[in-house]
């Protein structure tokens, strides 16, 4: 029989291992400073923007009308910040890990520690991620999906007391997270709501149910806030991408080139 793990170094350990999730996501943003990564594409026009139109302003008119969080995360990135990429990036790197920390808390209920863990670091280090992490245009995905992530794991844990303050509160905050997320990036809508619904899996009691519809109100009132002030250029011509290439992007060597496959392996010796 297995001796019951004490509540406190249960504690340490759960702390541990966040530490190491930031602490490789930190490396990793160093590492790509070192490599020289700096504002490019559409960082310009928002540089552009802060600079002329003032810090308010960067993320241009059409973006602060349909991603109102998201033009707050670029105020900050380009218009606080200026032209310095080191501060942003590290700053991503921060909420990257907090992101990789609500993933692997919100895997523990659903697989084993260990697959939870390697899942979580993982998503830190494949080249799919590098967008979101030396991408200055990227901080508010970043922002976005720690918003989303929040959301679920507030559904996860959050048993709501009903009729009482803290219930409400709790409620509230699952709905102005994942609203939040949406409205920094529109493409979380698929995380919160599809997310919600899957945890009505582990449980399906009326304080879970409340939650989810909670969440996917939140999350769908905040799309369409987005469809209704959406810009023309944004139209697409196609809603349908190539899925084929969804496996090289998240596999990919990436930037990183031979050392990806390094990092992608230690995690299976480990696990």
């Amino acid at each position: 029989m297995t001796p019951p793990v004490a509540p406190g170094s249960e504690r340490v350990r759960h702390l541990a291992w966040d530490a190491s999730l930031l602490l490789s996501a930190l490396l990793i943003a160093v590492g790509y400073l070192r490599l020289g990564v700096g504002h490019v594409l559409d960082d310009w026009f928002a540089l552009r923007n802060a600079h002329f139109l003032g810090t308010l302003r960067a993320a241009g008119a059409d973006q602060i009308a349909a991603r109102p969080l998201g033009s707050v995360v670029y105020a900050g990135a380009f218009g606080l910040l200026g032209q310095s990429i080191a501060p942003v990036v590290l700053l991503m790197a921060v909420v990257n890990a907090g992101s990789a920390m609500l993933l692997r808390r919100l895997l523990v209920g659903i697989t084993t520690v260990p697959v939870a863990l390697a899942t979580a670091w993982l998503w830190l280090v494949v080249p799919s991620v590098t967008s979101i992490e030396v991408w200055a245009s990227a901080s508010n995905i970043s922002v976005a999906l720690a918003c989303g992530l929040g959301a679920l794991r507030a559904v996860q844990t959050c048993p709501l007391e009903e009729g009482s303050r803290r219930g409400s509160l709790r409620l509230t905050a699952t709905v102005v997270l994942a609203a939040g997320s949406v409205l920094s990036y529109e493409a979380l809508v698929v995380l919160t709501g599809a997310g919600a619904l899957l945890l009505l899996g582990e449980r399906r009691d009326r304080s879970r149910v409340l939650l989810v519809a909670g969440t996917v109100a939140g999350s769908m009132g905040a799309f369409g806030w987005v469809l209704l002030h959406w810009h023309p250029r944004k139209d697409l011509t196609s809603i349908w991408g190539e899925v084929i290439q969804v496996l090289p992007a998240n596999l990919g060597p990436g930037i990183a080139q031979g050392l990806a496959w390094v990092v992608l392996g230690i995690p299976v010796l480990v696990v």
